[in-house]
């Protein structure tokens, strides 16, 4: 007899369900065999049915009985207020009516019109990397890449085709920094709501009726304003949607289809010395690590009874598009990245009425991208080890925050050199640029990134090249492995006992007087000298289960390298007093309460939202922010006057600077 109660969810392996973000296909291949139809319920309430294999997403993925709309789910939150009303929310026959206007603008010959522009766009974009040491490969190609393609899709004028409009829009589905707070949301619909107002506004000041056969928006907004029925709200939602998926998908399968490459270079050899194995490559990728993990929001408009469960109308149903590709039964050897694998029925575009409706300009683009990229970044791989990319964790999407890449010297291993031979980093300290954020990782993670000698050193230069190099902004300090940094590693110093000043260890990192800005991006342990390090940053950003602790006192030691100096000017006394006295730990929630620590952020999300605020602080001149440093370091612990007498020869070096005085002037004009 059919069930339909959820404690009919399995119990997942903790370690499956902790790596799931990062790596989701062992926990994948666990429901398949064990629970391939399962259910949850929500703290809120709701029951959200789980499917894992191929045959029964496939049958449910285009089944009428399950509704795209989300008013059907009491509490369930879709997106920004007034953007919902859009293709991936709607049943016939509004869907039908609002993919019929959509439709036109993806039509084979528009597409394959768009061939010479996207092969431009990613022909200058890979120019601009020529010469790099390090690149992100989604920060400075993918992402710039696929928003500009979808920006000219739509009509978007190129002034306002920006980055801080690609971080608004990412904002809405993977909120970081500032983003995260109530606040901070409900400005961040404010905004999206104003900008995409403006632009319509822009258009229909343009004649949309003029450009409706050439852009996308203005085809929407003469219908809008014309015999089609397509409301006001129609309209934002749709242009919403299209902006962020529109780009946010193909991003996602050119990072994850460059990684695959990466990891199996003999693939990668093998697509570069047959060109005409591109589209078949394609569909490959989109297989083994598809760009959308779970299809889009689906809820039981009736009774549906599937692998002996019976899903009840109001249930969300959750089809695991990434599991399914990897299934088995339909897939031989599905785990082995086969890149003239046919057939290839995979569902990353999903399949009936809801099929995506960009799946071919995503294709072309695919097909662009992977050749040029294994033609012009040569020889290059991870800069950091695979275990410590940072996979952003929303649900649907599947898709990395950042891809590091190194360039390396001739004879080096490459994307195309066979996997036995590539080595990832095993150096103490690895360093990534991102924009004009250089972040810093201690890569010891067998220890707890515990610091030695070489590790010591390693920090040293890389604090040392943050603070010599003109176009670094700011410092991001972390650490690889889901921890900080556990302190000193004791087991290394047997005969020579712990590092001194004079040897440049732990006590010259953090008593260093650098002014260039650090983050330090907290996830699991900050422990003695790992705490200290946090505490000589200028900023902390903590995953919601990293702590904090001082338990030099239990071993008859002392916290003498910053411990018992700045927690007390960081926490209140007594609060500073208990850490030190107990050595008990400090959860970075309640460090967060206290003022510790700037951010709090989901496990995992630490490295994006110190990166978050990294580019917010690197917008301004590298003299302001540092001489703001410099001003806090040498006034601490003086009384007002003295503060002043200390702070008035630095900031007056910089108030008389040319560029000051072109700020003020800029100040002044924008006041009146």
């Amino acid at each position: 007899m059919p069930t339909n109660a959820p404690d009919s969810v399995a119990r997942v392996p903790e370690h499956l369900v902790e790596r799931r973000v990062a790596d989701p296909y062992p926990f994948f291949a666990w429901l398949r065999r064990h629970a391939p139809v399962s259910a949850e319920r929500k703290a809120n309430g709701t029951t959200v049915w789980q499917i894992a294999r191929y045959e029964d997403v496939d049958a449910l993925i285009a089944d009428g009985r399950l509704s795209k709309r989300p008013e059907r789910v009491a509490r369930y939150v879709a997106g920004p207020p007034g953007l919902n009303r859009h293709l991936v929310h709607s049943d016939p026959p509004d869907h039908t009516r609002l993919r019929s206007l959509v439709n036109t603008a993806f039509i084979p010959r528009r597409v394959v019109a768009l061939e010479p522009v996207i092969r431009a766009a990613a022909e200058e974009l890979l120019d601009r990397l020529d010469g790099r040491a390090r690149i992100d490969l989604v920060g400075d190609f993918a992402g710039p890449l696929t928003f500009r393609v979808i920006c000219r899709v739509l009509g978007v004028p190129d002034a306002m085709n920006t980055p801080e409009l690609r971080e608004l829009l990412l904002a809405t589905v993977m909120p970081t920094g500032a983003h995260t707070t109530p606040e901070g949301v409900a400005r961040t619909n404010r905004e999206l709501h104003a900008f995409l107002t403006a632009l319509v506004a822009l258009k229909r000041a343009a004649g949309a009726a003029e450009t409706a056969d050439t852009d996308l928006l203005g085809a929407l907004v003469h219908a809008c304003d014309g015999v089609d029925t397509l409301t006001q709200e129609e309209l934002l939602s749709t242009a919403y949607l299209l902006l962020l998926v529109g780009h946010d998908t193909t991003l996602n399968l050119i990072g994850n289809g460059t990684l695959a490459l990466l990891q199996h270079p003999d693939q990668a050899k093998r697509l570069d010395a047959e060109p005409g194995l591109i589209a078949p490559a394609v569909e490959e990728l989109l297989r083994f690590d598809a760009p959308v993990r779970d299809a889009t929001f689906r809820a039981a408009a009736e009774p549906v009874e599937v692998g002996g469960h019976t899903i009840a109308p109001g249930d969300v149903v959750s089809l695991l598009i990434g599991s399914a590709n990897r299934d088995p039964e339909k897939f031989d050897s599905p785990d082995v990245l086969d890149l003239s694998r046919t057939p290839n029925e995979h569902l990353s575009f999903g399949r009936g009425p809801h099929f995506c409706i960009g799946a071919a300009l995503a294709r072309l683009e695919g097909r662009i991208a992977f050749p040029l990229l294994l033609e012009r970044l040569g020889q290059v791989r991870l800069a950091v080890p695979a275990e410590s990319l940072t996979w952003r964790p929303t649900r649907v999407m599947r898709g990395l925050a950042t891809l590091p890449l190194e360039t390396l010297l001739t004879g080096s291993p490459s994307m195309t050199t066979p996997a036995a031979s590539v080595q990832t980093s095993e150096a103490p300290v690895f360093t990534t640029v991102h924009g004009t954020t250089l972040v810093i990782t201690l890569n010891r993670p067998a220890v707890r990134n515990a610091i030695d000698m070489a590790t010591a050193a390693a920090l040293d230069a890389a604090l040392s090249a943050l603070e010599d190099d003109e176009l670094m902004r700011v410092g991001v300090l972390t650490g690889a492995g889901g921890h900080f940094c556990s302190g000193m590693d004791l087991k290394a110093f047997p005969e020579h006992g712990i590092p001194t000043v004079a040897d440049r260890g732990l006590a010259g990192l953090t008593r260093a007087g650098r002014t260039t800005p650090l983050i330090a991006a907290v996830e699991g342990a900050a422990v003695a000298g790992g705490f200290e390090l946090a505490l000589a940053c200028d900023l902390i950003v903590a995953g919601k289960s990293a702590f904090f602790g001082l338990p030099e006192v239990a071993r008859g030691l002392v916290a003498s390298e910053g411990g018992a100096i700045r927690l007390p000017t960081r926490l209140p006394h007594h609060l500073a007093m208990e850490v030190l006295l107990t050595g008990d730990r400090l959860p970075a929630a309640r460090a967060e309460q206290h003022g510790l620590v700037n951010r709090l952020v989901p496990d995992g999300q630490a490295v994006i939202a110190a990166l978050d605020l990294a580019e917010r602080i690197g917008r301004h001149t590298r003299d302001a922010v540092t001489t703001v440093k410099r001003i806090v370091h040498t006034t601490r612990g003086h009384d007002e006057s003295t503060a002043f007498t200390l702070q008035d020869p630095i900031s007056n070096r910089l108030m008389t600077s040319p560029q000051a005085v072109a700020g003020a002037q800029r100040f002044t004009r924008r006041a009146t």
